[in-house]
């Protein structure tokens, strides 16, 4: 998304006098990879960014301040938005084309806050959803089995298990939902 962002803004903002603002698009772009990354890893080093040159030092005053690491890279896109949306503007870029560059942004915010959940999650959706639909077939063939013999019980007239089956399939059903 930060190679998209900085095609759609080299591309259309490619006179000389755009240069500084490509510049920072691309600062920004790498600031947010490096906090994505100290993010992941429960690091936090603003310095480090302010040392690359991605960063000023009010910048990195600023983005210290958000009490989650989650939240930094996001903020950095707000900026690369608002970079990109006044230059554009200054420069009377069609609608279409400023609408490619929200949307990319609004992508990579999408992505980090993905990444985000993914990580703080104990366990993987993947697997989430497998234990899930797994529960789900099993009481559906409990269910099914139970009624199969309470109507055989039923036809026998054999009350016991008619009781049987309506506890059994209660319980077992309701324990593993």
């Amino acid at each position: 998304l930060f190679r998209s962002v900085s095609m759609l803004v080299s591309c259309e903002l490619n006179e000389e006098k755009w240069h500084g603002v490509r510049n920072q698009v691309a600062k920004f772009g790498m600031a947010s990879v490096e906090l994505i990354v100290q993010a992941a890893r429960n690091r936090e080093d603003l310095n480090l960014l302010v040392d690359m040159d991605y960063l000023k030092l009010e910048e990195a005053a600023a983005l210290e301040k958000l009490p989650m690491p989650w939240e930094r890279p996001i903020i950095c896109w707000a900026w690369i938005l608002r970079i990109c949306m006044s230059a554009m503007d200054y420069a009377k870029t069609p609608a279409p084309r400023t609408a490619m560059v929200i949307k990319e942004c609004l992508v990579a915010k999408e992505g980090m806050t993905t990444m985000n959940m993914y990580l703080d999650t104990q366990l993987p959706f993947g697997y989430v959803h497998l234990m899930t639909l797994l529960v789900n077939l099993q009481n559906m063939v409990m269910t099914l089995k139970a009624g199969i013999l309470f109507a055989q019980a039923y036809a026998l007239g054999n009350t016991f298990l008619m009781v049987q089956q309506c506890i059994s399939c209660l319980l077992i059903v309701l324990l593993y939902q």
